[in-house]
């Protein structure tokens, strides 16, 4: 048991200076540090047999939950919100197109080369029609792009990230029972945006205030974790997208000097609140959300 408990402790250990060294490598080479974390749980999974695969296959759904509310929580920290607003029609515009011909070119590959009937093959082309908002993320804060057009390859993950779990459980739908219901799937993707918007700007307004009366106390950044996760949590319960809600509060959090100016609820110049949230938890939740994207991608491999 010691042995088991100590070989644990040491693998962790490694993958977290694994993770810190290929961080450091692609910022010098430009090399993704998740191909490296890839490969690492690779390796301890299916070449060394280090860890058995099907014994962490049952831990996948909450992993990868965690993983996302974490990461797009980082994300929203650190875009502005002006530019959120004034980029968010091309971003949705890239969205939708990017989906429908990932979806058409994947459609038409499986049917042609596999043979599978067309229905399967669009079921197959919405599961893989998406960027990834955890990869996207990932490599969007550590390549040289434009604040812009980072903003817009984040807001378009989100996107899609959505559109893939709709239409792929709307697909799903129409192979069970044969009917095909498009109002059904119009109003579950416009109703997984809004619902995903308003609890995650609920959830950013009442914190951002409530941090006022929580700065004082010790342990508060955890807590604004643990907000993070009931955000996600509850939006997800009533139907609506735990991620984008993530995303969302990260931004409202992120961006508190310009909501404070907009709402005058707070006056402008109470910097006790605006250096807490720009500085302490953004520091916090960054490292964070380093330890999970680690662990995420080894696992994933």
């Amino acid at each position: 048991m010691a042995d088991a408990v100590s070989i644990a402790l040491t693998i962790s250990a490694l993958i977290v200076l694994i993770g810190f060294t290929a961080n450091f490598l692609f910022k010098k080479t430009g090399l993704p540090d998740m191909l490296i974390l890839i490969f690492l749980g690779a390796l301890f999974g299916p070449a060394l047999g280090v860890f058995d695969p099907t014994s962490v296959k049952s831990f996948a759904p909450f992993i990868a939950a965690l993983a996302l509310a974490y990461i797009l929580f980082d994300g929203g920290m650190g875009l502005n919100i002006k530019r959120v607003l004034s980029s968010s029609r091309k971003a949705l515009l890239l969205a939708v197109l990017g989906f429908v011909f990932s979806v058409i070119g994947v459609c038409i590959f499986t049917v042609v080369a596999f043979g599978v009937p067309l229905i399967y093959g669009l079921l197959f082309g919405s599961i893989f029609g998406g960027s990834s908002s955890i990869v996207v993320i990932s490599l969007t804060s550590k390549i040289k792009l434009s604040d812009q057009g980072s903003t817009i390859l984040i807001l378009e993950s989100a996107i899609t990230d959505i559109l893939c779990v709709v239409i792929s459980l709307s697909i799903l739908d129409v192979i069970v029972t044969g009917e095909a219901n498009l109002l059904a799937i119009g109003l579950g993707i416009t109703g997984k945006i809004l619902i995903g918007l308003i609890v995650g700007l609920i959830a950013g307004f009442v914190w951002l205030f409530a941090l006022k009366k929580v700065l004082a106390m010790p342990f508060y950044y955890m807590l604004t974790l643990g907000i993070v996760l009931l955000g996600y949590a509850v939006s997800e319960s009533i139907g609506g997208s735990g991620a984008l809600s993530a995303l969302v509060f990260g931004l409202i959090l992120g961006n508190e000097r310009d909501i404070v100016k907009l709402t005058r609820y707070l006056k402008p110049t109470d910097e006790k609140v605006t250096l807490s949230v720009s500085k302490g938890l953004k520091r916090f939740e960054s490292e964070i959300a380093f330890l999970i994207r680690t662990f995420f991608f080894v696992f994933l491999g």
